[in-house]
């Protein structure tokens, strides 16, 4: 399946743009550096996330930020290239994150937290939740089956890593199916590092390693003229920045030590 990629040239020229506003590595570095949370926090402001600060309830709450970056970057992406089946595909991670979601909670016995989920696709969201508490019948069938899969597991610890190879399982085989050079690199090296999380303890320096080398994959799309993998590398670029932000503030938060926090600091595209 080939994608035509002149009907990207007009999303193409407003990522070239949106690149700019970028938050560089140098940010970030300033942030580790900072004497505190409020100080680091505060950077932020020279930067994009600038308007959303004022508008995190409570303030200064870390994850809402995330939240809220990568849903406005996603309506974003889905304005440029509206119904497309690849943005489709990267974006369903965030239906597979409520999957999981619900069906903690639902192991748990508690009302799963609004906060925890993203409002990505809601109808696709409302359906889970019925879903899982066997309120409708079965109308997704892709996610159907992920539920009916972990749903049988009986190890809780292992739903999230269960959950996650199946969708990046998924996402490769419809990278390798659309000829996207790109996402089947992308979708390589994340599978790498999800079975790596299943087959062993923690590694974070190779983890680190590997995200960095998708970095370098997405940094190509930057000599992309047309075609849907400027808009995949501007998500990307998006998801980690935001998880950078994310990282550094919490290990802030916690009083980390710099050399620390730079050791989990990934590759950034600007």
């Amino acid at each position: 399946m080939m994608q035509d990629k002149t009907k990207f040239a007009y999303a193409t020229g407003r990522i070239r743009a949106l690149e700019r506003h970028l938050v560089p590595q140098e940010i970030i570095a300033r942030m580790a550096e900072a004497p505190s949370f409020e100080s680091a926090f505060s950077l932020l402001n020279e930067t994009i996330y600038g308007p959303a600060l004022a508008k995190l309830q409570p303030a200064f709450e870390v994850d809402e930020l995330m939240h809220f970056e990568i849903e406005k970057t996603i309506a974003l992406l889905n304005q440029l290239a509206p119904q497309n089946e690849t943005l489709r595909m990267l974006f369903m991670q965030y239906l597979i994150h409520n999957v999981k979601v619900f069906i903690h909670a639902q192991r748990s016995k508690i009302k799963p937290p609004k906060k925890a989920l993203y409002n990505v696709y809601p109808e696709e969201t409302n359906h889970i939740r019925n879903s899982i508490l066997k309120t409708q019948e079965k109308l997704y069938s892709d996610l159907d089956e992920l539920i009916e899969l972990l749903q049988k597991n009986p190890d809780s610890a292992k739903i999230d890593a269960q959950a996650d190879l199946w969708y990046l399982e998924k996402l490769l085989k419809y990278a390798q199916t659309s000829h996207l050079t790109l996402l089947i690199k992308i979708a390589q090296i994340k599978l790498k590092i999800a079975k790596l999380k299943i087959d062993q303890s923690p590694n974070f320096e190779v983890e680190r390693l590997l995200e960095d080398q998708i970095m370098e994959e997405i940094k190509k799309a930057k000599y992309i003229a047309f075609g849907v993998e400027p808009l995949i590398a501007f998500y990307f670029a998006k998801l980690y920045e935001t998880n950078n932000i994310v990282l550094v503030l919490k290990c802030k938060k916690n009083e980390i030590p710099k050399h620390e926090i730079n050791q989990h600091v990934r590759e950034m595209y600007v």
